[in-house]
């Protein structure tokens, strides 16, 4: 935390960011666009599996955010809508993304897979703007699938109480990424 006396840490250089902490950048501010429904469209290929079933309590949970999972059956991953880079995790195993509605997205691909160093290509960086369908990152599956406790990669709203909003999954077994919608957010008016 800075200090905040006026002329306090003049001149000093701040402290690196540690290697386990995303990169982040402000989100830019968009106004109140807001009208719902909003359709958030899946970013894997793959098989939609409940939250409920992820093998880590922090998604299952739901501490995190509300949406669902995704098992993957192809690497490649995409932007669920139109929105700007707001976090990139240093294995690229998760990002960030802020909806143009403003929406605040997280992508996580596999379960315990921060430690899954060499797995995951990024597209982008953070800061950057993407259109819906969009690539972000590559992920090589087979070595996910040795590195990581588990492929499901769960696709959340974090922002939902600030938005007054809940989510809906609308799809149910296969997805592909970036055609076929996944969640509808539905904001409280």
């Amino acid at each position: 935390m800075a200090d905040p006396r006026p002329g306090a840490g003049a001149g000093r250089e701040e402290e690196p960011r540690p290697a386990s902490e995303p990169e982040l950048a402000p989100a830019p501010d968009h106004g109140d666009r807001r009208p719902g429904p909003l359709l958030i469209l899946a970013p894997l290929t793959g098989t939609v599996v409940p939250l409920d079933r992820v093998p880590d309590p922090v998604f299952a949970q739901r501490m995190v955010g509300d949406g669902a999972a995704i098992e993957p059956s192809d690497g490649r991953v995409v932007a669920p809508a139109a929105g700007t880079i707001t976090a990139l995790f240093p294995t690229g195993h998760a990002l960030g993304l802020r909806t143009d509605d403003g929406l605040e997205l997280l992508i996580h691909v596999g379960i315990d897979s921060a430690h899954a160093g060499g797995v995951f290509t990024p597209r982008v960086a953070v800061g950057d703007r993407v259109a819906a369908g969009q690539p972000l990152l590559e992920a090589d599956l087979a070595r996910l699938a040795a590195a990581a406790r588990s492929c499901l990669s769960p696709v959340l709203v974090t922002n939902l109480g600030e938005l007054g909003a809940r989510v809906e999954v609308v799809a149910s077994g296969g997805v592909q990424a970036g055609r076929n919608p996944l969640l509808r957010v539905l904001v409280q008016g």
